[in-house]
């Protein structure tokens, strides 16, 4: 789906962060088209403009520290099911 490239992974967030603060750590890569965020699960999905937004944004955050957890950050593949 079109609305899907673009977009990273993020996991391992912490039950203390808001959207806005995933907002504010993601925004300094790129303009985000779309955020989707599961506090409960602790992920998020994040699109942005650009392909090196992405790749900008998990060399930058994959591994970072936030709040007492580590984030694991990755760009999002679709795998399509062909039907043969």
């Amino acid at each position: 789906r079109k609305r899907d490239e673009n977009t990273i992974r993020v996991s391992n967030i912490s039950e203390n962060a808001t959207e806005n603060d995933i907002r504010d750590l993601f925004i300094r890569y790129g303009y985000i088209k779309r955020l989707f965020y599961k506090n409960e699960q602790g992920f998020a999905f994040i699109t942005y403009d650009t392909m090196r937004s992405c790749e900008e944004a998990v060399v930058e955050v994959n591994k970072h520290r936030y709040d007492y957890l580590v984030l694991s950050v990755e760009i999002r593949i679709i795998f399509l099911r062909l039907r043969i």
